[in-house]
């Protein structure tokens, strides 16, 4: 088994136990979360992303999710009803 070291950039502290999640057999027919980091131009490179991703991996929906800054994780509950919605999630940072 491989040992996965997570380093979180954020402002706050976490404890939390964390475990690798299952990956996608296909993207096919999906429901992909895009989490924008909140900073300069993340929504635009996450667009391109996700419209890529429904073009050449047939993914059929696409989520997107803002965080208003780049500093502080994701508030839980957003990130559980993401979580209940989506297939996978790719969070994404700009600048």
């Amino acid at each position: 088994m491989t040992t996965v070291k997570v380093l979180d950039p954020t402002n706050e502290t976490i404890s939390a136990k964390s475990s690798r999640a299952e990956r996608l057999h296909t993207l096919e027919g999906a429901t992909i979360g895009l989490i924008d980091n909140g900073k300069k131009n993340s929504d635009v490179v996450l667009q391109a992303i996700g419209q890529q991703l429904k073009d050449t991996s047939k993914v059929k929906h696409v989520i997107y999710h803002r965080k208003p800054t780049s500093s502080h994780p994701i508030v839980k509950e957003e990130a559980e009803a993401l979580a209940k919605q989506c297939d996978g999630i790719i969070t994404g940072t700009g600048d």
